[in-house]
């Protein structure tokens, strides 16, 4: 029985995903999902199985948060012969929710497991914190930013880590290799420009969110590459008009979705932008300066950013 039903839509991506992380188990390396329950289609479902399998460990055990298992993220090595949870349950739980991804390493089950386990708390600013750098949201920006050293030093546990891309393609970055001295002390320290990669990531993810729970009829009818292709070249759009506040770019967005895609090029929204571009205020007051225009701006209670 399949751990999720996955559209027709997808279909052929999973055709395509499957094949290509086949192809990987036949590496010569161990082929591993990352499976993050906390993003999971049934959390409780995934948990009893893994429970039950030899080769899955909960990488939240030697943290503080070791008692929610069934939030954490999870590492199952994936044979072709294991009919328990296979290749095919964690390409459509990806497909479906976004929250595996899969690492290729020489690393046994258990080393594996620690070394990834060892990376999860980063030294911010304001403190230490659990470092959620195997959310497939999260991890290609992430990961683009690091310098060579960096990643030579994160890295060192495998030979490439897949994420499903917003398109439902896989992408893989290259990791660093196996070492016999793991060169990583934790925590992992956030530099600004990781900060900014990983905060336009979180929030492009709560714009798609809001969008879809705000304007379903018109978001929802969308894919999801479509949605965030959206989001991201309307929220280009807001900076470009010196809107900051998240709550203003969920309204720029909606005001894309309202009156097009070109709306904001439209001579009657100059006014607008202007207002925006002479000082710090808020895009409901800017909007004043159109007549038919709800100024209001929406309710996002409950983000965090």
């Amino acid at each position: 029985m399949p751990f999720v039903q996955i559209p027709e839509l997808l279909v052929a991506a999973r055709e395509t995903c499957m094949k290509t992380l086949a192809t990987c188990q036949g590496s010569g390396r161990n082929l591993y999902a990352v499976i993050d329950l906390a993003a999971s289609t049934d959390a409780k479902h995934w948990l009893s199985r893994l429970a039950q399998t030899v080769d899955a460990h909960c990488l939240f055990e030697q943290q503080p948060e070791a008692a929610a298992t069934q939030h954490a993220p999870w590492l199952l090595r994936l044979t072709p012969d294991d009919r328990r949870i296979g290749l095919s349950h964690t390409v459509d739980e990806a497909l479906v929710a976004w929250n595996v991804s899969w690492v290729e390493s020489a690393l046994a089950p258990d080393a594996l497991a620690t070394s990834l386990s060892r990376r999860l708390t980063a030294r911010l600013p304001e403190g230490e914190a659990l470092f959620r750098y195997h959310d497939p949201r999260l991890f290609p920006g992430w990961w683009g930013v690091l310098s060579d050293e960096e990643r030579a030093c994160f890295g060192a546990f495998g030979a490439r880590w897949w994420t499903l891309s917003t398109d439902d393609s896989l992408q893989a970055e290259t990791l660093a290799g196996e070492v016999a001295d793991d060169p990583f002390h934790p925590p992992w320290r956030i530099n600004p420009a990781q900060q900014q990669a990983l905060t336009r990531a979180s929030e492009h993810q709560q714009l798609v969110s809001l969008l879809g729970k705000r304007r379903p009829e018109v978001f929802l009818g969308m894919g999801r590459g479509e949605q965030w292709h959206f989001v991201r070249t309307h929220d280009a759009g807001a900076e470009a008009h010196h809107i900051t506040h998240l709550a203003d770019r969920l309204r720029y967005c909606e005001l894309a979705l309202e009156h097009g895609d070109d709306f904001a090029e439209q001579p009657r929204w100059q006014p607008v932008w202007a207002a925006m571009a002479w000082g710090s205020q808020r895009l409901a007051s800017a909007l004043k300066r159109l007549p038919s225009e709800a100024a209001a701006s929406p309710d996002i209670s409950g983000i965090t950013i």
